[in-house]
């Protein structure tokens, strides 16, 4: 035991750990506004804001920006 209770071990956490790198998806097949629409409706809600969420439909790419919560890519192909 380090001496410390539970509840300051968890004041001493990040109550939310946030990317500090983006993520970045190749979408085959993404070339409309209507494709974005549906991908922004689906994935805004696990990064926290429309802020944080980019594409490029020329190149058909998707970026999610450092500061959101910490997501896996596994979970956005799921969504």
């Amino acid at each position: 035991m380090d001496g410390w209770s539970a509840e300051r071990r968890a004041l001493k956490r990040e109550p939310f750990p946030f990317m500090k790198a983006p993520l970045e998806f190749r979408i085959h097949g993404m070339d409309c506004a209507d494709e974005v629409a549906l991908l922004r409706r689906e994935i805004v809600p696990l990064v926290g804001s429309p802020d944080r969420l980019g594409f490029d439909i020329l190149r058909g790419k998707m970026l999610i920006a450092p500061g959101a919560p910490v997501i896996t890519a596994d979970e956005i192909v799921r969504a």
